[in-house]
């Protein structure tokens, strides 16, 4: 996803498997600096790939970019690692998998981790009306923030044990899957 939207918000959201033949795999800000913020709040980053910044690549200082709880991991391997070009303005409570993304330079907000695995499973369908990485048992990511939305992207309700986790989805509950492509017959093939 590439943002050229001033003011972009996007919570709850997974990007997975994606790639782009230059920056940002994930998603990239091409906006040419309305310095309206970027932010991205329990969102999950898990197999992206890129020249420069598998998960997340962003161009213009002016554009302010806050990451909360959110989870970078297993970026394909790339030159650019999972973040490039400029820092996040601003990161709490994130992880990501390699050193890239700067979780512990000025844009420190608290409670981050870097070149740590956040252990999500592969992506499935957790419930929900679409796939979704789930943290796995003994995922650093579980329980990591100290707030959140009060539901995660499948729409099971958030907290789920002492503290919200990271990224787009909450370990434990358990939600039933509302369109899994595997047993989803269109009506014009019955």
């Amino acid at each position: 996803m590439s943002s050229s939207t001033p003011g972009t918000w996007l919570t709850n959201t997974t990007f997975s498997a994606n790639t782009a033949g230059a920056d940002g795999g994930g998603f990239a800000d091409l906006s040419s600096g309305s310095g309206e913020p970027i932010r991205l709040v329990h969102v999950s980053f898990v197999g992206n790939a890129a020249n420069a910044g598998g998960a997340l690549h962003r161009s213009y200082a002016m554009n302010t970019l806050y990451m909360t709880s959110t989870l970078i991991s297993r970026t394909v391997d790339n030159t650019g690692g999972n973040c490039a070009g400029l820092a996040p303005t601003r990161i709490a409570n994130s992880i990501s998998s390699d050193l890239t993304c700067n979780v512990f330079g000025p844009a420190d907000g608290g409670n981050n981790l870097e070149n740590t695995d956040p252990l999500v499973g592969p992506l499935a369908w957790n419930g929900g009306a679409t796939r979704t990485h789930l943290p796995l048992p003994g995922s650093p990511a579980i329980d990591m923030a100290p707030s959140g939305p009060s539901r995660d992207q499948r729409g099971a309700s958030r907290p789920f044990g002492s503290g919200y986790d990271v990224g787009a989805v909450e370990a434990g509950p358990v939600v039933p899957n509302i369109f899994p492509y595997a047993t989803f017959v269109p009506a014009a093939v019955r």
